[in-house]
């Protein structure tokens, strides 16, 4: 069964109205992922702390560059993410809709390109 990952996209800046409303908006996430669990869809997922503690890494040149964060001109970061199993691109697409975070933020959604193991 294909595999798909649900990027939750969100905006570095954004500020809650009230530390309730990031509870809320944490406890549905909650709620979306235990009935993923329930049906037998989720593979995993895990909110990410916040740009602050990023840290890039690029070849330049034939040099790394190391750059921590937050990066200033980053308008969407990676909040957090789900690993899902669907039949195929419409039922995973079906789950992405129901993600609650769609309501405030994007969610992408991506197919796992499947590798095989290393050798």
């Amino acid at each position: 069964m294909p595999r798909y990952v649900l990027l939750i996209i969100d905006d570095p800046n954004r500020e809650w109205a009230t530390p309730d409303a990031a509870g809320q908006s944490l406890a549905k996430m909650g709620q979306f992922a235990g009935e993923l669990a329930k049906q037998g869809k989720i593979q995993g997922g895990s909110p990410l702390k916040g740009m602050a503690e990023a840290v890039r890494v690029q070849a330049r040149g034939g040099a790394l560059q190391v750059t921590d964060g937050p990066f200033p001109e980053t308008k969407e970061m990676i909040a957090g993410f789900f690993v899902i199993e669907a039949a195929d691109r419409d039922e995973a697409l079906a789950i992405a809709k129901r993600c609650p975070h769609a309501e405030i933020g994007p969610v992408e959604l991506r197919e796992v390109m499947e590798v095989g193991p290393p050798s």
